[in-house]
């Protein structure tokens, strides 16, 4: 339970950090890993942006191996384009054969590659919904850990020893 918690923990913060490119310098992640408007750049008169026109999932299109993970973020406007920070996101996938959401964090996802294919990954909130494509390559093949074989013993006798005595040796004098 331990892991699942920190895998899930991690998988956020990597969601929050790929995606807090696409807010801009003028937004900032918050510590349940929602995105707010910074109040001072986006919001309608009173504070409060409109209800939800728009959903668009970034990145547009996101392409990984087998087993690893991949992030989108769902980027919420109201009708004069105000950016939505709080508004509730529902993720779905459409083949769940190619790829499992592996956790939902507001308006982030986190989604597992599970065999190589493509499907579409949706955000829904307010009626409104946006989708972006994901495509699943096959894992490269793991490093080959086996250390090569030996080279082949070489098959030439060895030299018999030399019975000639040197020249200018004393033995045989």
């Amino acid at each position: 339970m331990r892991h699942t918690l920190a895998c899930c923990v991690a998988a956020a913060a990597i969601a929050a950090a790929a995606c807090s490119d696409q807010l801009g310098p003028s937004r900032r992640l918050i510590p349940n890993l929602g995105a707010t408007a910074d109040s001072s750049a986006d919001s309608t008169p009173g504070g409060k942006p409109g209800p939800v026109a728009s959903v668009t999932v970034t990145p547009p299109s996101n392409t990984v191996p087998v087993g690893d993970s991949a992030g989108f973020f769902a980027e919420l406007r109201d009708d004069a384009g105000n950016f939505i920070g709080d508004a509730r996101v529902k993720w779905s996938v459409a083949d769940p054969s190619v790829a499992r959401i592996e956790g939902e964090f507001g308006q982030s996802v986190i989604l597992r590659a599970l065999r190589s294919g493509a499907t579409s990954v949706t955000a829904r909130s307010h009626g409104k919904t946006g989708a972006a494509q994901l495509i699943v390559t096959d894992a490269p093949p793991p490093p080959d850990s086996t250390p090569p074989p030996p080279p082949p013993p070489d098959s030439t006798p060895p030299p018999p020893p030399d019975s000639t005595p040197p020249s200018g040796s004393a033995i045989g004098r």
